[in-house]
């Protein structure tokens, strides 16, 4: 995240609303995908509009509902961080695993994600 200068909390939003359908999503689902609350995602939303990275839309159908959306700015950023990622994962991953290995501890850290039944 340094060097494109963003927090952990800003590159994660930025990287969520990257793999979105129309590169946006309500600033509720958001919050539940990175686990903030709604007032953090809030306040990642207010510095990433500062920058002009992503901007508030309000929603077509229900304008209760409001969109965080990345600018042609941030779609630019999200896409130079998704190849950053994408880097990083080969380097530490794939390249000392190898790629049979490396998809084995991608299912088993997937898996370990997922809510498990009570």
């Amino acid at each position: 995240e340094q060097e494109f200068s963003l927090t952990a909390a800003e590159a994660e939003a930025l990287l969520r609303l990257g793999r979105s359908a129309e590169h946006r999503l309500p600033m509720t689902e958001l919050a539940g995908q990175v686990a903030f609350s709604t007032g953090g995602v809030s306040k990642v939303a207010d510095r990433l509009a500062r920058r002009s990275l992503a901007r508030r839309v309000s929603g077509e159908t229900d304008r209760r509902v409001t969109f965080l959306a990345l600018t042609p700015e941030g779609e630019d950023v999200a896409g130079r961080l998704q190849e950053r990622v994408h880097d990083i994962v080969q380097q530490t991953f794939v390249d000392v695993l190898g790629p049979q290995r490396a998809v084995m501890v991608a299912e088993a850290m997937a898996s370990l994600a997922r809510p498990h039944a009570g």
